[in-house]
């Protein structure tokens, strides 16, 4: 099977005018959707010790992705907050908090050469740390937005 991990980013997507929300962010859900494809499928990344954070975390597990990577930080998790007009997404308003607050340790990086891919972003300001990632074994993608 193949092995999957989306690493960096997460956020919680706010929708003001109906009322609800959704975990997701790019890595977050190129895990989830590869998992939803038949991939095996891990997520590393950083979220908040705050109910937002709770609701990535627990997104991730109901969707069956592996979290042994997962970290907590003390504060809240990331958020955008978005209203429509007319038929377009307007973004208004954000909160980045840990998007770079990975400490990608040597333990990381040996886990990393488990996967087929890893697959990050330009919102998870990991770029610095893309060639130790790609060293690390699996091959990378990386969406530039």
């Amino acid at each position: 099977m193949v092995r999957i991990l989306g690493i960096g980013d997460n956020t919680v997507d706010i929708y003001v005018d109906q009322g609800v929300q959704f975990p997701g962010g790019n890595a977050v859900n190129v895990a989830v959707l590869m998992k939803r494809l038949g991939a095996d499928a891990a997520y590393l990344g950083c979220v908040g010790d705050d109910f937002l954070g709770d609701l990535v975390r627990d997104a991730l597990v109901a969707e069956g992705i592996d979290i042994s990577r997962l970290r907590r930080a003390s504060g809240g998790n990331s958020w955008s907050r978005i209203r429509h007009v007319g038929n377009d997404r307007v973004f208004d308003g954000n909160y980045p908090s840990f998007r770079d607050d990975y400490r990608l340790s040597e333990a990381d990086f040996a886990w990393m050469a488990g996967f087929d891919l890893a697959h990050s972003s330009v919102y998870s300001k990991l770029e610095a740390a893309l060639p130790a990632i790609r060293a690390a074994g699996p091959a990378l993608s990386f969406d530039y937005s």
